[in-house]
């Protein structure tokens, strides 16, 4: 992993203004480029504007019993670069968690699952409870047969999936779907 919080207290988030890799196309599963898990996690993650956060598995990931507060915002580059049939996502929220200050996608930000593979989902969330919006402004692109723009199932989901004037959510392959909203918790 490019940047790994397990077991941990993080108070203050990550910022990042460069490029964080894990991986590449050729190696084995295992690599996110921020991975989250077993944590409490305040501050939200920020990607700033041309920063690159890209993995061989998921872009970011959070899972396993993790509270996290502030968000994600983007204003540069989320991206699996799974080229080799794995599943690899641009953001994933995974089951046990809950999340609050929604996803932002700004006008220059894109987020974006692999290439290759099953359902690369660009924004993928499962969380127990997800409070706040979707926002998106630049580029949500789900990849894969049947990779999705957004896909939510199985969350609790408190808030409102908003596309503004510039924002694209776009699908390659043949089956996917800009918005998939399944078997959820709750909407509010």
């Amino acid at each position: 992993d490019g940047v790994n919080v397990d077991g941990s207290t993080v108070q203050g988030g990550l910022t990042n203004f460069g490029t964080i890799t894990a991986g590449s196309s050729l190696t084995s599963s295992g690599f996110d480029g921020i991975d989250i898990s077993d944590s409490t996690f305040n501050g939200g993650i920020h990607n700033a504007h041309y920063a690159e956060i890209l993995a061989r598995d998921t872009g970011i990931t959070i899972s396993s019993d993790t509270v996290f507060t502030g968000g994600i915002a983007n204003a540069g580059l989320i991206a699996s670069t799974s080229l080799n049939g794995g599943i690899g996502h641009g953001v994933h929220i995974g089951s046990g968690v809950s999340f609050s200050g929604g996803i932002e996608n700004t006008f220059n930000g894109e987020i974006r699952g692999g290439a290759n593979g099953t359902s690369n989902h660009a924004i993928d969330i499962d969380a127990d409870l997800f409070s706040g919006n979707i926002t998106n402004d630049g580029l949500i692109k789900g990849q894969g047969f049947v990779g999705d723009g957004i896909n939510i199932t199985g969350a609790e989901f408190d808030g409102s999936i908003i596309n503004d004037d510039h924002g694209k959510i776009i699908v390659s392959g043949t089956m996917g779907a800009a918005i998939y909203v399944g078997e959820i918790g709750r909407a509010h």
